[in-house]
């Protein structure tokens, strides 16, 4: 399996060491990774990876921002259930 067919690991947190630990150890398996520390640049993610599946591991609680991840569920829910899995 090459890189086009395996899932973009997406992982949305806004504590960047959280991020980093979690690129290293999904790097180990060569797949597609992605980052965002808020809830407007995840959404931008997914839009601009619309053409590949994707899985999403996001915070719930996106503590400096108004908004939360259970936002970004329901845009994912909406827009690109058919194509991106959230946990």
């Amino acid at each position: 399996m090459d890189n086009r067919e395996k899932p973009v690991v997406l992982v949305v947190d806004d504590e960047q060491s959280l991020r980093k630990f979690i690129r290293t150890a999904t790097a180990a398996e060569g797949r597609p990774f992605l980052t965002a520390s808020n809830l407007e640049s995840a959404m931008r993610v997914i839009k601009e990876h619309s053409r590949q599946y994707m899985v999403v591991f996001l915070d719930y609680k996106l503590q400096a921002q108004a908004e939360n991840g259970l936002q970004l569920l329901r845009h994912i829910q909406e827009e690109a259930s058919h194509r991106v899995i959230a946990y």
